[in-house]
């Protein structure tokens, strides 16, 4: 019975989808793309992991490698925060996070910022709004007729093999 209730628990637990969408001087920056999702009004939330190639040092002196950022984004303002750090002991470029120990945590206070053209902060950020799936915004009345219509073309492109074989 306790063992049924874990892997049910187990199953439900995200699954991340880390990859590494920029490299900067022996630096690795990944987006785990399962964790891209709605978040208020016209923000989307995703996860960024950032695996150094030399120890980093935190505002209260611990030696980190890797840092995970969970973001908040307004695709359209070209506008990225942090909303949360976590800080890691080791590196972390293949993306998995469940390897290390975290030396520290650390919620964000600054403001939003428009990430600069070309730095890997805004490589990351353009590669989140790209995945972002529009169909996620579509009502689902909107959803209906977009399947409707991708249905239609199917057989369309069925109709016009039929005639020019």
């Amino acid at each position: 019975m306790i063992l049924s209730l874990f892997f049910s628990n187990s199953t439900s637990a995200v699954e991340r989808d880390f990859r590494s969408v920029a490299k900067v001087d022996g630096e690795t920056y990944l987006l785990d793309y399962n964790s891209i999702k709605a978040g208020e009004g016209n923000e989307i939330k995703y996860i960024q992991l950032i695996s150094f190639k030399k120890n980093q040092v935190t505002s209260d002196g611990k030696k980190y490698l890797s840092v995970q950022m969970y973001m908040k984004a307004r695709c359209n303002e070209n506008m990225i925060t942090p909303y949360l750090l976590q800080y890691y002991d080791v590196k972390m470029e293949d993306g998995n996070t469940m390897k290390g120990n975290v030396v520290r945590s650390a919620k964000w206070g600054g403001d939003w910022q428009s990430p600069n053209v070309g730095t890997a902060y805004h490589i990351v950020f353009q590669e989140a709004c790209r995945a972002w799936s529009p169909d996620q915004e579509l009502s689902e009345e909107d959803k209906k007729l977009k399947k409707e219509l991708e249905e239609a073309v199917k057989e369309l492109e069925k109709l016009r093999k039929k005639m020019n074989p």
